[in-house]
């Protein structure tokens, strides 16, 4: 047989082609067989569902607060699960996305030894494992979840900064750089001389927060003086989500003075039984180990430089520290309640009509912040 230079060049072309469309097929497919989630069809409050297991626990379990019940996530052995969060959507076919801080551990002597870190994504509730990154900057706290609905996320790492990362970004771009968290922008000049600790990001899936996140805050005023205490705060970011463009303190201090110090913590954003916006979190007197668990109406109104709660109301008091979300009504607060080497426990606590008061005082003196609006 024979083939001429134009008829073996054609066939080089060809077979090249053939296998260029066979290698895009292939990886369509493992994409496909990923089944990431996609046209979502419902969105939750972003408390919706909430990790209830006790810290290094093999399996990680959830509360659904729409109708109280649990599901629980399947770990490989020798795999810990911790400060873990649902993105706040699903899609069509009811699937989810949960992102949270992995550990693999060995066991030595008796004794359980981390070997290796980083972040894991899973869908739910099949539980199929979709990605993990190894990583230093790991998780202090539940990530929460960008609201365009993507596999992005938010968090605050050990190093006082706030990171983000995106799972479909890291995948797709054959680049290092897209495997490692990136650091969210923030000018605090105008604000403190050195930069503040920021933790507990949480942002709500509200309407009218679609860039607003919310976070407890520790500020250095002076260069002799430590970090004060805790403060919950307000974020604002840019359109792209890189970069804080303003801030602001969301809690009242009672009577409008600091009073003795007290720490914030763990806060949580959602609608009430009206559609009123309701503020829940955490507060410890320097002076006591136990933490209040309150509750404070929140308003976003002309005339504000951002968000803005009310005075808080004590509706709950322990010494372990604790994750809480609204019912489904918005009626109850359920608070979950771990320590160290105890069983977590879940408490309902009904919310009064007096909690749920609209009157709100904002003191002159709450004047810090800064940015545009």
């Amino acid at each position: 047989m024979r083939i001429t230079l134009n008829g073996l060049i054609r066939l080089t072309v060809a077979t090249g082609l053939a296998l260029f469309s066979l290698c895009a097929l292939i990886g369509q497919a493992g994409r496909r067989d990923r089944e990431w989630p996609s046209e979502f069809a419902a969105h939750f409050p972003a408390s919706a569902f909430v990790h209830v297991n006790a810290p290094g626990e093999p399996v990680s379990k959830f509360l659904d607060v729409r109708d109280g019940s649990e599901f629980r996530l399947g770990l490989e052995p020798g795999e810990r699960l911790d400060a873990a969060s649902c993105s706040p959507w699903e899609d069509q076919a009811g699937r989810r996305l949960l992102v949270g801080r992995y550990t693999a551990i060995e066991v030595e002597s008796g004794e359980a030894i981390g070997q290796e870190f980083g972040m894991a994504l899973y869908r739910i509730p099949d539980g199929k494992s979709l990605a993990r990154i190894k990583t230093d900057l790991l998780p202090v706290a539940p990530p929460c979840w960008y609201p365009d609905a993507t596999a992005r996320v938010l968090f605050a790492a050990g190093d006082g900064l706030l990171h983000q990362f995106d799972f479909v970004d890291a995948e797709e771009r054959d680049d290092e750089a897209a495997t490692k968290p990136r650091a969210i922008a923030w000018d605090w000049s105008e604000l403190w001389p050195f930069p503040p600790i920021v933790s507990g990001p949480y942002w709500p899936a509200l309407s009218g927060f679609e860039r607003t996140l919310i976070v407890s805050l520790n500020a250095r005023p002076e260069e002799k003086a430590d970090y004060g205490p805790s403060q919950i705060w307000w974020l604002r970011l840019d359109a792209a989500g890189d970069r804080v463009v303003a801030a602001g303190r969301l809690t009242t201090p009672v009577g409008g003075r600091e009073g003795p110090r007290l720490d914030e913590q763990r806060a949580v954003l959602e609608q009430g039984p009206g559609g009123e916006l309701l503020l829940l979190y955490q507060v410890r007197r320097e002076d006591d180990a136990s933490w209040e668990l309150r509750v404070a109406p929140v308003e976003i109104g002309t005339g504000f430089d951002g968000p803005r709660a009310g005075v808080g109301h004590v509706i709950d008091q322990d010494k372990r520290v604790g994750n809480h979300a609204l019912t489904a009504d918005g009626t109850a607060v359920f608070t979950i309640l771990r320590c160290w080497g105890k069983a977590t426990e879940v408490r309902k606590v009904p919310l009064t009509p007096r909690w749920l008061a609209r009157g709100l005082a904002f003191p002159d003196c709450l004047s810090d912040s800064f940015g545009p609006l």
